[in-house]
């Protein structure tokens, strides 16, 4: 009675398919559509692509098929990065997207579209191996869900197509790469309101305006107009919520502030918390809120079902007990949620896609069927959070920093994303942060942990939901 992958658990592997599993993988000329298409494209890169890159560009080509032939191929990977080059290699650690010509449509395209926040008019930069990793400008014309249409300003289509320099055009041949990270990012503004550090950052803030810009970060002076604040506590930096300032969010980190070399840390974490931002705070356009129509997602605890379509207010849990899992971690006692969501579209089938974001910047993106690729659902089928091995639910989870900092509300949010074609959001994904205290805290140490004191788009369209969890531990025994 055991499922499968009970039974035998999957090993850290990639899988390949030619397309969906409501699809038919097409064949001419004795052989598959899908194999042509990867083959080339590994011939032509000498291997070295990353298994997220042959998807897009596997994709992109079969979609110039008529279609009666179309299909989707799913790589889908277990313990594993679809971001490792092909057969191996180190993970890719830029967020990027792949430049190709499609010489079916006569145009440029970039693997990204307006799920990542690109849109028409933009500037992207694409690195050109053929000229020694310069970086060339191109110019966004055009935006879909998950692609967009580029210009190049030193490659005019008309005149340059059949001159072979490489100075005056790029190869259409070849595969570049964009950067993208910039795109993925929310506007921050960040105060500092430790009187040790003020002046150093001052000076960092001065000194590197750029450092700052790239990250979308803003330094102001007044804490009540930042979205977070930097203190430290004895020789430590950390980052704070500016309505609890003296509790750290994330990982304290062990530095005096006396040199810039003090602030790289902070803009790291910062940079994750932009990005973080951005997914919570991602809407679609008006246009397309009657995709979300088309769902029913609700939330059952405990024998009741609530309708998550009905309100965006957060759902709140009371708790008051909890379970350790290990020496830093802990299950608080919700009773088993489960959330499912349902197609209830008249005829089509629906693309959907979950990320959750956790209250230390985390962001997954495999909380449905394990797959960050967009999971196709027909009319009146469902999908669940976290669905495992036939299991459809899930519990919350946290660390023992709650105690420490006397946390009373530990927020998490979900994503739902929904298209009528298939997409990508593996781009999203991030670790969370270390937690704020590493120390251990078990039994009487969690007595003494109480105590501190000092605290427009094109079609086809896509629509996303946001569902914001709440668990109550102001009444938890500690």
């Amino acid at each position: 009675g055991n499922a499968l992958n009970t039974v035998f658990p999957q090993g850290r592997h990639v899988q390949l398919a030619a397309c969906a599993s409501n699809e038919t993988a097409k064949e001419s000329g004795g052989h598959g559509y899908f194999s042509k298409y990867l083959m080339e494209l590994l011939e032509s890169s000498n291997g070295k692509m990353t298994y997220f890159d042959l998807r897009s560009l596997v994709h992109r080509q079969l979609s110039n098929l008529p279609p009666e032939r179309r299909q989707t191929p799913q790589f889908y990977a277990v313990e594993s990065s679809l971001f490792e080059p092909f057969l191996g290699g180190a993970a890719q650690g830029k967020v990027e997207a792949t430049v190709s010509f499609n010489t079916q449509k006569d145009r440029w395209e970039m693997g990204m579209g307006s799920i990542y926040g690109i849109y028409k008019g933009a500037t992207v930069f694409v690195t050109l191996p053929h000229k020694n990793d310069e970086v060339e400008a191109a110019i966004v014309q055009e935006v879909f869900h998950d692609c967009s249409v580029l210009s190049f300003d030193i490659e005019n289509f008309a005149a340059e197509q059949a001159k072979p320099d490489a100075k005056k055009r790029i190869p259409r041949s070849d595969n570049y790469k964009a950067s993208t990270a910039r795109f993925i990012q929310a506007p921050l503004k960040i105060a500092c309101i430790s009187p040790n550090l003020k002046s150093n950052w001052a000076d960092f803030c001065k000194k590197y305006p750029a450092t700052l810009e790239n990250a979308s970060l803003k330094a102001v002076s007044n804490a009540a107009d930042a979205d977070y604040v930097l203190n430290t506590e004895g020789s430590k930096i950390f980052i704070a919520d500016p309505n609890y300032p003296a509790r750290p969010m994330v990982k304290m980190l062990e530095d005096d502030g006396k040199t810039d070399a003090a602030f790289e840390g902070i803009l790291k974490q910062l940079t994750a918390v932009s990005r973080w931002t951005f997914v919570k705070n991602q809407k679609n356009a008006p246009e397309s809120d009657d995709l979300l129509k088309n769902l029913s997602i609700t939330l059952t605890r405990a024998g009741k079902t609530i309708d998550l379509q009905a309100s965006d207010a957060p759902t709140s849990f009371p708790v008051t007990k909890y379970q350790w899992v290990d020496e830093q971690r802990l299950n608080l006692d919700t009773t088993d949620l489960t959330i499912e969501i349902t197609n209830n579209h008249p005829t089509d089938t629906l693309y959907i896609a979950g990320i959750w974001l956790s209250e230390a910047f985390g962001i997954e993106c495999s909380i449905l069927k394990g797959n960050s690729v967009a999971t196709p659902l027909d009319k009146d089928e469902s999908a669940y959070i976290y669905e495992d091995s036939g299991v459809k639910t899930f519990n919350l989870g946290f660390g023992s920093h709650v105690f420490a900092d006397k946390w009373d509300k530990i927020p998490n949010f979900i994503k739902i994303y929904v298209s009528t074609l298939p997409f990508d959001i593996t781009q999203f994904g991030q670790m969370a942060l270390a937690y704020p205290r590493q120390e251990t805290m078990r039994s009487k140490d969690v007595d003494k942990a109480v105590g501190r004191l000092n605290i427009t788009p094109k079609m086809p369209r896509w629509a996303v939901k946001t569902i914001a969890l709440e668990s109550d531990v102001s009444q938890l025994k500690r």
